[in-house]
């Protein structure tokens, strides 16, 4: 396979994953901010989108709704936008068409040119519901074509990659930010209720609060329980225990047996089987050093797969 074409598709991986988690991040923080316990807090909730999107804003100016809107959602100048992402996996799509499906090529394009004809009108809060809800299944159009409508070699596993690395990254940055958001809404958890309903936004957004739930019918929501589920639980697809091993199941199919690259396979396991041993889970401090040392690694296995795939003469 031609470094330009891995590129593309560990690319097109990462800005569909990322696309995915700011929309699902995007709407349940704004849907619970209406609710009881948040309604006094709405200028917070915008401030933790635009923080976990990634957009840059003014920490001291008032913040509308819609400006928030346009940031995160549409704004073409903003790198980290919804429709940027989009777009960017789109065009990586495009530049590759001849190795990826009709079927999925035209579930990307319908999903850009959803995003784009929006962003051309008057957008308000009143639109987002709509909005989120044909966002979520075009996304669902685009991964159901990912899986069963291109052959599991390398393009499979390349586009695996880029998907596992940055939803693991998502992830890490999501639970971040919510511990941080909780100890200042909640007075360092001294208000219990803010505490839990935060936690419980925290499990939606990353779609594991049903999961949660079942897996806890006779123990009360806790960090504990939270934690174990989003680090430990080998079989919810968005713990980062489930995302790292998938990194490393395609990394070792992928069809290039260099000496490199058998080195990274094997250091990546190991340094992944020692972070999966993680088992700290009621102390704060070891569950922010814990994510902030696993996003430095992954960071770092990025730039070499960079390295060792990509960057072709």
């Amino acid at each position: 396979m031609l470094a330009r074409v891995a590129e593309n598709l560990y690319w097109m991986g990462r800005h569909i994953e990322r696309a995915d988690f700011c929309t699902r991040y995007l709407g349940v923080q704004f849907f619970t901010s209406l609710a009881g316990p948040m309604s006094g807090h709405k200028d917070f909730i915008l401030r933790s989108i635009l923080y976990v999107s990634g957009s840059s804003f003014n920490t001291e100016a008032p913040l509308t709704e819609q400006d928030v809107w346009q940031t995160v959602i549409f704004n073409p100048l903003n790198p980290n936008s919804i429709f940027n992402s989009i777009n960017h996996g789109r065009e990586n799509a495009r530049s590759i068409r001849n190795t990826i499906s009709s079927e999925l090529w035209e579930a990307i394009n319908k999903w850009y040119l959803f995003c784009k004809q929006r962003s051309h009108e008057d957008f308000t809060s009143s639109d987002l519901f709509w909005f989120s809800e044909h966002m979520v299944s075009h996304i669902a159009l685009v991964k159901s074509n990912m899986v069963n409508t291109i052959l599991h070699d390398d393009v499979w596993h390349f586009l695996n990659v880029g998907l596992s690395l940055e939803r693991t990254l998502q992830i890490l940055k999501i639970i971040r930010s919510k511990i941080s958001d909780i100890s200042i809404l909640s007075d360092s958890g001294a208000i219990e209720s803010l505490k839990l309903y935060q936690w419980s936004v925290m499990l939606r957004s990353v779609g594991a609060y049903d999961v949660h739930q079942t897996i806890n019918k006779a123990t009360l929501m806790s960090n504990e329980t939270i934690f174990k589920l989003i680090f430990s639980n080998d079989m919810f697809p968005r713990s980062t225990r489930f995302s790292t091993r998938k990194i490393y199941t395609h990394l070792s199919k992928i069809s290039v047996n260099s000496e490199p690259v058998q080195s990274f396979t094997s250091g990546f396991k190991d340094k992944m089987d020692a972070f999966n041993t993680f088992s700290d889970f009621s102390n704060e401090d070891a569950v922010i050093q814990h994510i902030e040392d696993m996003e430095k690694w992954l960071l770092e296995s990025h730039t070499i797969i960079q390295d060792l795939f990509f960057l072709k003469v």
